[in-house]
């Protein structure tokens, strides 16, 4: 139900009346573009905490999944589950850089697709991070004009 570009008026349209979102504070310090938070996916997938999304110049540029599961056997599912539906493999940094969490990556021309589970002191988070590649290049860009004025 979130498609990466989308407007952010045809996805709060398209929204209303079926999952509830609320504005996240931004960063001063780091923008990272609009973020909202969302109870769920419009189309109603289960197992699904909620959703962060972020919009650039008013598109959708982030879509973050949390899931309710944090196993690793739902690690590995949904890595199988990305590489079947966009016909790649997902790589990973060796065990040498990542201690506390695993990351799985694949990138095609339009976005980066970032599956990863992290261990903290409040508890383990497991999620899918969705990036559009040409909005999160515009939106580095205007970080870096706006670091030089």
């Amino acid at each position: 139900g979130f498609y990466l570009g989308a407007s952010r008026e045809e996805l709060f349209d398209r929204a209303e009346g079926t999952v509830s979102w609320s504005r996240l504070p931004g960063n001063k310090w780091d923008y990272r573009g609009d973020i909202f938070k969302f109870s769920g996916p419009l189309d109603g997938t289960e197992g699904i905490a909620f959703l962060r999304l972020a919009f650039f110049e008013d598109r959708l540029f982030e879509i973050i999944v949390y899931y309710s599961d944090t196993s690793r056997t739902m690690l590995h599912k949904l890595r199988r589950e990305i590489e079947e539906h966009y016909g790649g493999t997902m790589t990973a940094p060796d065990g040498t850089v990542e201690m506390a969490y695993k990351t799985y990556r694949l990138s095609t021309p339009e976005k980066t697709i970032t599956l990863r589970r992290i261990t903290k002191h409040t508890g383990i988070e497991l999620y899918v991070q969705y990036m559009h590649s040409e909005l999160h290049s515009r939106l580095i860009q205007r970080k870096l004009e706006v670091q030089s004025e």
